[in-house]
């Protein structure tokens, strides 16, 4: 029976994010994805035109949403400069805002930030821990949240190293999407307090 063209083309995706994941951009092998796939390299070729190619195709919309993010999340922050706010429900917040913007945070979304070394991402980390200090320094700035120079580049770091953590190490959405939550409502609350 032949598998029809679309279904090879998901299948080769579907083991090319496997091998990624487990080896990393440098370390992959197209013919390890081919075996898998049960095809050949030169069919591989036939659907992409290199393994960065292979790789673009892979992480290039989690890229592109996670930059829309960035830009357009604001639209829907809550004003946390009103009194009440110290007493706002944070996790439920982040569980209505997160639904929308789950679809970016998959495995792909690590094979970006932590697997993309000598690729066109290889400074997507850097990207968005400057994207994620930048955005940190505004809100401390209209809050008058005093804090050492450099903290909210460790802040970054961490939502970054724990969302990492979080994508790799859990399957389950919905558990993912209240760990990401969770996380997220943990640092908004201890900034309002740190204030």
């Amino acid at each position: 029976m032949q598998v029809l063209k679309e279904e090879l083309r998901t299948l080769i995706l579907k083991n090319a994010e496997q091998e990624f994941l487990q080896k990393k951009f440098e370390n992959a092998s197209l013919r390890n994805i081919a075996k898998e796939s049960g095809t050949t390299i030169g069919n591989i070729y036939r659907y992409f035109s290199n393994k960065e190619a292979l790789f673009d195709e892979l992480v290039k919309n989690e890229y592109n949403a996670f930059l829309y993010l960035m830009e357009h999340h604001e639209n829907a922050e809550v004003d946390i400069n009103h009194e009440n706010d110290k007493n706002m429900n944070w996790r439920d917040y982040f569980q209505t805002y997160l639904t929308e913007f789950m679809p970016i945070f998959t495995k792909r979304f690590l094979l970006l930030i932590d697997r993309s070394e000598n690729t066109q991402y290889k400074s997507a980390r850097n990207m968005v821990l400057m994207t994620l200090e930048q955005h940190f320094d505004k809100h401390f700035t209209e809050y008058g949240i005093r804090a050492t120079p450099g903290f909210t580049r460790v802040l970054a770091e961490q939502i970054l190293t724990g969302l990492l953590f979080i994508i790799e190490s859990c399957e389950d959405n919905k558990q993912k999407q209240q760990l990401i939550s969770d996380m997220f409502a943990f640092f908004i609350e201890a900034t309002l307090h740190f204030s």
